[in-house]
């Protein structure tokens, strides 16, 4: 429920109000670790997230090295203080953990296409009590009887096909259970922004399994879509309440990626991000924060 925007209106002003879990998605600043030592497992998840989108602007490894070049404490690289100083609007490269997600848009490479991307991600369902085992049920039996791709079950509910990333499959309407298949999303993209965050500052920072994006699940176990898809079936029937939970799902499949992610993957979350927009009439203000 808590991730429903809530509304507040009085008169002709109203207020709504969005939480966002921010760990649900990969911390950036855990990239690189004390004495500028870069985590190479979480480098390999970001490379495989980033090559996954299809970027046509850069590939997945040069960009995580402009990123790593960004917030080490070192100007040993290719996109360091030099780089940045010889831009037409010249600045220095921050060598600090990033304040916010957003900082990433000052990174070589790292255009407003990237950046936000051509397409919103589908929504998805994440752990809640709200989905009913028949609806379920319901889902599961149209894919049997061939009105759903068999590649995907039901609680998949995640149509972006691997094969096919010029097609974007989107999930709309949670009680209709509608798919549908956007004619004009030809070329599209996911940006960064909705993968990646800042939080924590400093420290490793860790995945929740009962809320990543299946995106972001692609890149964690090695673009393995039948731990993706169990992970996500597994969740929506009961919430992981353990790593252990999380691991008896993954060795199912391939106990060596449950081995490779464990370090960085948890059952809960602790930064979450609130937006509050107000309105009255034509005027809007946006105020965002972010609380542990």
């Amino acid at each position: 429920q808590w991730a429903q925007p809530q509304q507040i209106s009085v008169g002709e002003s109203r207020t709504t109000i969005t939480i966002e879990d921010e760990d649900r998605r990969i911390c950036v600043n855990s990239l690189v670790q004390k004495n500028s030592q870069v985590n190479e497992k979480l480098k390999e998840w970001l490379i495989l997230l980033i090559d996954n989108q299809n970027y046509s602007e850069v590939e997945g490894e040069d960009l995580v090295d402009a990123i790593i070049d960004w917030i080490d404490e070192n100007d040993e690289g290719d996109a360091e203080t030099d780089y940045y100083e010889e831009l037409d609007e010249p600045y220095r490269c921050a060598n600090r953990p990033l304040l916010s997600v957003y900082e990433l848009r000052f990174v070589k490479d790292v255009t407003d296409r990237v950046f936000f991307g051509m397409a919103e991600p589908p929504q998805f369902p994440i752990a809640s009590s709200e989905w009913e085992e028949d609806q379920l049920l319901e889902l599961e039996e149209e894919r049997e009887e061939g009105m759903l791709s068999s590649e995907y079950t039901a609680t998949n509910l995640y149509l972006k096909d691997v094969e096919e990333r010029d097609e974007d499959y989107q999930y709309t309407d949670p009680e209709d259970y509608e798919y549908i298949v956007d004619e004009e999303a030809e070329g599209q993209f996911f940006g960064l922004v909705n993968f990646l965050t800042a939080y924590p500052n400093s420290g490793a920072g860790h995945v929740n399994m009962n809320t990543a994006h299946p995106e972001v699940l692609r890149a964690i176990f090695d673009n393995d879509m039948s731990v993706v898809d169990g992970i996500m079936q597994a969740r929506i029937e009961q919430p992981f309440e353990n790593i252990a939970a999380v691991k008896e799902v993954v060795d199912s499949f391939d106990p060596a990626l449950y081995n490779n992610a464990q370090s960085l993957i948890s059952v809960k979350s602790e930064y979450f991000k609130v937006r509050s927009v107000g309105q009255y009439r034509e005027s809007k203000v946006l105020v965002t924060a972010v609380y542990k």
